[in-house]
């Protein structure tokens, strides 16, 4: 072989295997710089705000439906960065802003079950336990332990909160929930959500929220309660 078309193939090889490098390091180092959990559609870019009004009618809501601001919240059981936020970063939001009446939490499911198998059963049993007025005690306990989503986790877990074990099997077993999941991951597609946690910040009239910012990723209290801030800020001024 020429040594001219020797050098070109050599060239051609590390042209490759760096490439091959750059991508595996970008997958590597996404989730801990962005602290959200990708689809398996890929690395996201930033999209555009909704430009029509969000229901959240029949949703989950934390705080008070008279809050002037809302935060809906695109999340899964099973994803480690969204299980950080309601670990280290709810808490203090909560305090400051959800349990005074300021700001209502909204929670929307977007299992990936591309990556996380458990994570469909688990926003089932949420939405199961929601039938009976239970799905926040519910939300807080798969937090908790997010290595134990398995069905017989989820039936153990309905019974410690004080479930009817065989109105919350029946529902499981049914197509009402799953439906009502088909429906956020939907409703996220749409909105090109692709990863957890992904929040919709807006200003809440009637059940509807006017988006006004998206915070993608478990971002710590304090970097999160100035987006709230910012909010905030502008709907008092706009009152």
């Amino acid at each position: 072989m020429p040594e001219v078309d020797r050098f070109r193939n050599w060239r051609a090889l590390d042209l490759l295997t760096s490439a091959a490098v750059l991508i595996t390091a970008l997958v590597v180092i996404w989730p801990r710089v962005f602290g959200s959990s990708p689809s398996s559609s890929g690395l996201r870019s930033a999209p555009p705000l909704p430009t029509e009004p969000i229901s959240i009618a029949g949703a989950p809501l934390k705080g008070s439906r008279a809050a002037a601001v809302a935060v809906i919240e695109f999340s899964e059981f099973q994803c480690p960065f969204s299980g950080r936020f309601w670990r280290d970063s709810l808490p203090d939001i909560a305090a400051r802003y959800i349990d005074p009446g300021r700001v209502a939490l909204v929670f929307r499911h977007l299992p990936l079950e591309a990556i996380h198998p458990f994570a469909f059963g688990a926003a089932a049993a949420a939405t199961c336990a929601g039938e009976q007025g239970r799905f926040w005690e519910m939300h807080d306990r798969l937090f908790q332990d997010a290595k134990k989503l398995s069905p017989a986790d989820l039936l153990s877990g309905a019974a410690a909160i004080g479930l009817s074990g065989d109105g919350f099997k029946s529902c499981l077993d049914g197509t009402v929930a799953a439906n009502a999941i088909r429906a956020d991951i939907e409703q996220a597609k749409k909105l090109q959500i692709t990863g957890t946690p992904t929040f919709l910040v807006g200003v809440l009239k009637d059940e509807m929220v006017n988006v006004v910012k998206r915070i993608d990723g478990a971002k710590p209290a304090d970097k999160f309660a100035a987006e709230l801030d910012e909010v905030l800020r502008s709907v008092a001024t706009a009152r």
